[in-house]
């Protein structure tokens, strides 16, 4: 991999994701610790171990558009930079935060608790 996953397209997180080999991971989930995989093999490739996670942040309603950058060597050492991999990455659910608000009435110069009986916020 000569460049690591980046953003292209007009709505992007700072996390653009990574790739890791599957085995360097207990539980198939998204880690922020998970080793960054620089180097693989075919053989890897075949078995599938090699792996995209894409961001960990909730990437909003819209899809990001990520690209990363390798050359493949055969084994006779002759090499093919700059071979450009393409991920979209679709958003779970586009749906807007929702918020619930209940009227509050204050004296003025008072004081009231705001509590989830007066607003619920939500994002699912």
């Amino acid at each position: 991999v000569t460049t690591p996953p980046f953003h292209i397209g007009p709505h992007s997180v700072p996390d653009a994701g990574r790739l890791f080999l599957v085995d360097s991971l207990p539980k198939f989930t998204k880690n922020s610790n998970a080793p960054v995989l620089r180097l693989f093999t075919q053989h890897a490739v075949n078995f599938m171990k090699v792996a995209y996670m894409p961001p960990i942040m909730d990437i909003g309603p819209y899809p990001q558009y990520i690209q990363f950058i390798l050359s493949v060597t055969s084994h006779l050492g002759l090499t093919v930079p700059g071979i450009c991999f393409n991920i979209t990455v679709m958003p779970v659910d586009n749906q807007p935060p929702q918020v619930i608000t209940n009227p509050l009435t204050v004296d003025e110069g008072g004081e009231c608790v705001l509590g989830p009986e007066y607003l619920q916020l939500s994002d699912i």
